[in-house]
């Protein structure tokens, strides 16, 4: 995984110190050459002069996220969020951090935060994706439920389609189907879950005789 140079152009920057702003050129050449530990070390210095310059906290994170060291570029992000809790980029490096590191269940919040604030289809995709895989269908259902009364798409209801198929909520399942064939849909994806939904009823009224 490689995370983009987050580091400005600092040539016309009149507000930061000299020494920081050589500190962070030498930092930009060295992370252009894929120099990463020599880019760190002029990292480092410069948070240890400023430690509220963000771009460099943000960009010592790209870096270790770059080389696998996720848990130390969570610690760079903190950094972020004390000075810029809203930040677009720190937030998406978080969440692709938290998913490379497997911790599922931190990563819903912050994508929740995210989308709270910002939009972005894929990360709602990938959300639905996460919530599917820790079996979180009850919040799949009611996030796009509530999309649903904000605009009508099918792929809202095949969503949560899905998510009743997992929970054994069949008849729920044929319900929808039926009130979208009303509605004149008619979709591969319909057939494929009648016939499960269709199955699962059979062989529930199997296990009641």
């Amino acid at each position: 995984m490689y995370f983009p140079p987050y580091l400005p152009d600092m040539k016309n920057e009149e507000e930061i110190p000299e020494n920081i702003v050589i500190e962070l050129n030498q930092a930009r050449k060295a992370i252009d050459t894929e120099d990463f530990p020599k880019a760190t070390r002029h990292l480092q210095r410069i948070v240890k002069q400023k430690v509220d310059f963000w771009p460099a906290w943000l960009q010592l994170a790209s870096i270790y996220a770059t080389l696998g060291s996720y848990e130390k570029a969570l610690e760079c992000l903190e950094k972020v969020f004390d000075i810029s809790p809203a930040h677009k980029e720190a937030w998406k490096l978080k969440i692709e951090c938290l998913i490379s590191l497997n911790r599922y269940s931190d990563v819903i919040p912050s994508i929740n935060g995210y989308l709270s604030t910002y939009d972005d289809s894929e990360l709602f995709e990938t959300r639905t994706d996460i919530l599917f895989a820790l079996g979180e269908f009850e919040e799949v259902i009611n996030i796009y439920l509530e999309l649903l009364k904000k605009e009508p798409k099918i792929e809202y209801v095949k969503n949560i389609c899905q998510a009743f198929i997992y929970m054994g909520r069949f008849a729920q399942v044929l319900d929808w189907l039926d009130y979208l064939r009303d509605q004149g849909y008619d979709e591969e994806w319909m057939d494929e879950f009648k016939e499960e939904a269709d199955l699962g009823m059979g062989i529930d009224n199997k296990n009641q005789c």
